[in-house]
């Protein structure tokens, strides 16, 4: 039988002298951007991109939720981020939410129930813009869509 470890469970237990772990990996408070939109009238096109608010810059991120009503009879989004000024990030428009189906019917969506999110437990090295992109057209002309971001610094 094998024995491995963790990456913070070698900083803190196994290396000598030990490594510190970053306090946000081990403590914490847990923040929550909460971000809404009402679609503007007329239906999305490819590509259309709403700025949602700013990740800071040592947020470690926890959880994406996406909150929608049916929106019509197509339609796909990703939620993810854009490059930081100084270009430390790069953009990732489907990090934490891939090709989410907005047109079947109202649904609650959470990166931690879709498939190898690679946004789940990110640690942000600059503040970055969150994104929603419409992937695909929507039929939609109306409707409110939320969004939560769960995340911790130090």
């Amino acid at each position: 039988m094998a024995t491995f470890y963790g990456n913070q469970y070698t900083d803190a237990f196994v290396d000598v002298p030990a490594d510190m772990i970053r306090p946000g990996d081990v403590s914490g408070e847990v923040k929550v951007m909460y971000c809404d939109f009402t679609v503007p009238g007329s239906a999305p096109s490819n590509n259309d991109i709403w700025y949602l608010g700013k990740i800071p810059k040592g947020a470690r991120v926890l959880n994406v939720v996406l909150a929608f009503p049916d929106l019509g009879t197509a339609g796909t989004v990703h939620v993810g981020y854009l490059q930081d000024a100084g270009a430390v990030e790069t953009t990732d428009n489907d990090a934490f939410l891939a090709s989410v189906d907005v047109n079947t019917a109202a649904d609650t969506v959470s990166m931690i129930d879709q498939a190898n999110m690679v946004g789940l437990g990110k640690l942000f090295s600059a503040e970055c813009t969150l994104t929603l992109t419409a992937a695909t057209a929507w039929t939609a002309t109306s409707g409110t869509v939320k969004v939560l971001m769960y995340y911790r610094t130090v």
